[in-house]
């Protein structure tokens, strides 16, 4: 049977140092985790490193809450060092467990960092006010080393399972509810001002024909894996998936959606310099933004449900994007996201037009952004605004906006293209640019 370790008193010699120590796990390639060990006995430091050392654990000491925090700390910035659970003492000097762990929780909640309060105080209220600030667990000395293992164990399997959930539930969207996700329910919403992207593979169902379902897959995949970093990287969260779109928020600024487009595009002309399988596919996405008020909330039924955002901010973002297409342009922002910019100056970007999008009466001020694209096509772009922007205004039929509009599409500017195309059918739908 297994001995139970008994409490050892703390004693005053051989003391850690403020400055957090790691023992390395035995083997790294099989490594059971990164414990924190935080306790200012050096002895029930030693019986708990001896004792995770023994089953693979990479252990981390602090002799006090203070410098468990700045482990913590450290640990979230350094790569591949991150703490997975947290043996938590109470009774210590400078900072308590119980401080320790109320600060802690501020920084990283229980699912992703577990804690478990091991100490010699055993009164219930100790433990109520342990778990009442955030403990997953709580063991007392002495303690059975099997029971410590099962339940780092468990605390271990019960986070790995919370990060699993999470990257089906867009957290970022629930933090921006305010609520936890065990009280949300259909219908919970709230109105807010939001930036919109929607960004779309180019030509998906053409290419899509020449590969099989796996390459389908994998073609996806690769492209998502490339652009869901930047959009976090900018403050942006993640909405939904839709085949090969992707719809993402930007709840801070509209700045941070723009800044995410020109990274977008810059990648993927990264990866457009390699191919894609043996059909070496040249990957295109078209990017529209639109900034205006949205409805975030719950969808669905009592069995069924997400998180969303609905509104005609939603469905005009949408628009802009699929615009990308006929104008032939990689990023579309409407005025709405230009004039809400504090800095609109900080891109380089150009005013196409006003286009009375499908299912729409009023026309949408439309701005191409230039800065993904090489130094030479950006200046040539940037040179035709002045004129282009004449020869939309003069539209109608006028055969002299014909003539601009043609010599510009000839130099081969897109933009232009579409509207001498729009021009010489008189389909009526653009709209002048209002004065400013």
């Amino acid at each position: 049977s297994v001995m139970a370790v008994p409490y050892m008193p703390e004693v005053p010699t051989h003391q850690l140092s403020n400055d957090p120590i790691a023992s390395p796990c035995n083997d790294e390639a099989t490594c059971a985790g990164r414990i924190l060990v935080v306790d200012d006995n050096p002895r029930n430091r030693h019986v708990l490193r001896r004792t995770l050392l023994a089953h693979n654990f990479t252990v981390v000491e602090a002799v006090n809450g203070e410098a468990g925090l700045e482990a913590v700390e450290a640990s979230l910035l350094a790569d591949g060092e991150r703490i997975d659970l947290v043996l938590l003492d109470v009774m210590m000097p400078v900072l308590d467990g119980f401080g320790m762990l109320k600060r802690l929780r501020t920084m990283q909640n229980s699912t992703l960092l577990p804690v478990i309060m091991l100490t010699a105080k055993s009164q219930a209220d100790d433990v109520v006010h342990g778990l009442s600030l955030g403990a997953n667990d709580y063991l007392t000395k002495p303690f059975n080393p099997a029971v410590l293992l099962a339940r780092v164990k468990t605390q271990q399997d019960l986070t790995r399972l919370g990060c699993a959930y999470k990257r089906f539930v867009p957290e970022g969207l629930i933090s921006l509810l305010s609520k936890d996700v065990l009280s949300l329910d259909v219908g919970m919403g709230v109105e807010m001002p939001m930036t919109v992207l929607f960004a779309d593979i180019r030509g998906f169902t053409s290419m899509s024909e020449g590969m099989t379902p796996a390459q389908v897959f994998e073609l996806i995949n690769l492209v998502f894996s490339k652009i869901n970093p930047i959009i976090h990287s900018h403050n942006g969260v993640v909405d939904k998936f839709i085949g090969d779109c992707a719809m993402a928020l930007f709840p801070c600024s509209p700045e941070d959606a723009v800044a995410a487009t020109v990274d977008i595009q810059r990648v993927l002309a990264t990866l457009r310099k390699g191919s894609f399988g043996a059909a070496r596919v040249p990957i295109r996405m078209g990017i529209g933004v639109h900034h205006g008020d949205i409805m975030l909330g719950t969808v669905g039924d009592k069995v069924r449900m997400e998180a969303t955002a609905v509104s005609d901010t939603v469905n005009l973002a949408a628009r802009v994007e699929s615009l990308t297409k006929q104008l032939g342009a990689d990023i579309l922002i409407t005025g709405s996201v230009f004039d809400s910019m504090q800095q609109p100056s900080r891109f380089c970007t150009r005013h196409v037009g006003s286009v009375v999008v499908n299912g729409r009466h009023e026309p949408t001020q439309l701005y191409e952004v230039l800065d993904a694209l090489g130094q030479n096509e950006r200046a040539a772009l940037l040179l035709n605004e002045p004129v282009l922007t004449e020869a939309i205004d003069g539209m109608k039929g006028d055969s002299r906006a014909t003539s601009a509009l043609r010599e510009l599409a000839n130099s081969g500017d897109k933009v232009a293209s579409f509207y001498l195309d729009l021009n010489i059918s008189s389909a009526g739908l653009v709209s002048p640019r209002p004065s400013s």
